[in-house]
């Protein structure tokens, strides 16, 4: 009788075990799903999408955002532009004086986004408009956010590099 109870007890496990691998995974899916439904969203053809930015913005999602972004096959351009603009935020003056730095950049065939730290509002609206705004560097389709995230100030930036437009949706 009582390896009859641990048979049962074992084969209970053992399915258990299976339901949760099963279950779990099908979750990963379902989110990697949603976030890949979510990035055609951001950025379709006609431009990057200010409804679907902002929402991932304020969320916590953008680092799952900004992960994704970096699994999709990238074209050349990509590379390059990335390169350019690590060189333009490695230029700032900001981020000599460390007011502001970088925390991760990453561009993919149409979209760039980045996550800047910063200690004083000043210095990070500086940055903003010595990198982005200067004379011959103006995007249409800039959304840079300012959120405090566990009591750090974080930048969050997303741009399409590709021709700037804007979907005011």
């Amino acid at each position: 009788m009582k390896s009859g109870k641990l048979l049962i007890i074992g084969i209970s496990v053992i399915a258990a075990a299976f339901a949760y691998f099963i279950f779990g995974n099908s979750e990963q899916a379902s989110t990697s799903d949603l976030i890949e439904a979510e990035f055609a969203k951001l950025s379709p053809p006609q431009g990057l999408s200010s409804a679907t930015a902002e929402h991932y913005m304020l969320s916590r999602d953008f680092d799952n955002l900004f992960e994704f972004a970096r699994q999709i096959d990238r074209n050349s351009k990509s590379y390059e532009v990335e390169a350019k603009y690590q060189d333009i935020f490695r230029d700032s003056e900001q981020l000599h004086r460390n007011d502001v730095y970088l925390e991760d950049f990453t561009c993919n065939n149409r979209v760039c986004f980045a996550k800047m730290g910063y200690h004083d509002r000043d210095d990070i609206e500086l940055f903003m408009n010595d990198v982005f705004f200067r004379e011959g560097r103006g995007f249409a389709g800039i959304i840079a956010r300012a959120v405090s995230i566990d009591g750090v100030n974080q930048m969050r930036i997303i741009f399409d590099y590709t021709d700037g437009s804007l979907i005011l949706d």
